[in-house]
């Protein structure tokens, strides 16, 4: 298979590469700035912001007098919201605010300490936001996005870390493992319900607190499981991990807009894009937007691309993981992937990737939803599809879906028409073809 050459302005990812149409236009320059820098928790751990390269691509034209300037004052804005975001919505690590480290920012680890303390804990405006849309979209979702299934993500993390350390996935795995198979249906069982969630935190929009309350005890198969002790197995764990990054994307794009930065986009990880305007800083008025083949997750090559007219929103979740492993089972391939069905406990097989794209929701959003239908049937993507476009009928929701048809070797392209006009499949893409839903 034929590798794509690309423009300089290209990024190269694992699941996603994107080309700005005209990078060569001679009436400024592209910038790349990525936040490359690692941070020093409490605890001194080093961290990467949001465990992702975020990445600022920026069109700097003729007309800005003082370009340099220009530039550093942007990048150094970029930097610092990532930097302040991840503070206050990493789960993991404490950080602290003053040069003197004598106190911490309040963060998602503070909320999640004070399980089982009925403490109301004062929080930022953004993470007080967070954590009310981590709730709704729990509902929204009826679940498959879990906003407090921290145990169960912490389980299979630990699995796949192991694993990527050539630990043999025989000696872990629950198919194998029948201790952790019995652990993970325990799991399972204790993680909240979406009714449970709806009441898990208490709001007080005057104050921006939140009360993290307690869940009772619950019996599995005659034993009793503690889920009332912060230090419990079985506690409910708040996890932002499928929308975290995607909600300071949005926060982020809102902050550059504000002060006029709106000739570029943002970059968070692998599998997002967020315009800050529509992609007419160039001589083409728009961006073409390439998707590497999920065949070949080692070798990044091209499956097929389409245009972007519009300032939108772009978030993929797939079945790709730097820490993903595959194994035969009755001579069916199963890939142990880092996105969960609640549910089932496991990581879904349905499909190799689900991106939706949208003018109106915002990435945080896109990311929750993404990470839910990634682990439900076509139909019921569908469905979701028609149900949020019924409760927010001003609203647009594209989808494109990526599967692997029963031979296990063709690349099925399934999307909504709107791309109709510019999708292709790239060049020497063997085995594909392109299904449209409507």
């Amino acid at each position: 298979m034929k590798k794509i050459k690309y423009l300089s302005s290209v990024s190269l990812l694992p699941l996603l590469l994107f080309s700005c149409a005209s990078s060569l236009s001679k009436e400024g320059k592209w910038i790349k700035y990525s936040v490359m820098s690692y941070i020093t928790a409490s605890d001194y751990s080093t961290v990467k912001p949001f465990a992702a390269d975020m990445t600022l691509r920026y069109f700097i034209s003729d007309s800005i007098k003082n370009p340099d300037s220009f530039e550093e004052t942007l990048t150094s804005t970029f930097e610092k919201d990532v930097k302040y975001y991840h503070y206050i919505f990493d789960r993991h690590h404490y950080y602290y605010n003053n040069e003197e480290k004598t106190s911490y920012y309040t963060s998602l680890k503070t909320i999640n300490d004070s399980y089982g303390t009925n403490k109301e804990v004062v929080c930022p405006k953004e993470l007080y936001d967070l954590l009310k849309e981590g709730v709704r979209y729990t509902e929204l979702t009826s679940g498959y996005f879990s906003f407090f299934s921290g145990r169960l993500v912490d389980f299979w993390d630990e699995i796949l870390t192991e694993c990527s350390d050539n630990v043999p996935y025989t000696l872990l795995d629950p198919l194998f493992n029948e201790e952790n198979n019995e652990l993970l249906k325990r799991l399972v069982y204790t993680t909240p319900t979406v009714e449970e969630a709806k009441h898990l935190l208490t709001f007080n929009d005057e104050k921006c607190s939140v009360v993290f309350n307690t869940l009772e005890n619950i019996y599995y198969n005659d034993e009793l499981l503690e889920r009332n002790s912060a230090s419990s197995l079985y506690r409910p764990l708040i996890t932002a991990g499928a929308i975290a990054k995607g909600y300071a994307t949005k926060l982020i794009q809102d902050d550059l807009i504000s002060k006029n930065y709106t000739s570029g986009f943002l970059n968070s990880g692998s599998s997002s894009i967020s315009h800050l305007s529509k992609p007419n800083y160039t001589k083409k008025n728009y961006q073409e937007i390439t998707f590497a083949d999920p065949r070949n997750l080692y070798v990044r090559v091209g499956a097929f691309k389409f245009n972007i007219y519009d300032k939108v929103n772009l978030s993929t979740s797939g079945n790709y993981s730097s820490k993903s492993y595959e194994m035969m089972i009755n001579d069916q391939k199963i890939r142990r992937h880092h996105i969960i069905n609640p549910y089932s406990g496991e990581p879904e097989q349905l499909h190799e990737s689900i991106t939706l794209v949208s003018k109106s929701f915002d990435a945080g959003q896109l990311d929750a939803f993404s990470t839910a239908l990634l682990s439900q049937s076509e139909q019921d993507i569908l469905d979701f599809r028609k149900k949020v476009l019924s409760e927010f009928p001003s609203f647009d929701l594209d989808i494109i879906i990526l599967d692997l048809d029963s031979d296990k070797e063709t690349l099925l392209i399934k999307s909504t028409s709107t791309f109709s006009s510019s999708l292709k499949i790239v060049e020497d893409c063997a085995k594909a073809k392109v299904i449209y839903f409507e």
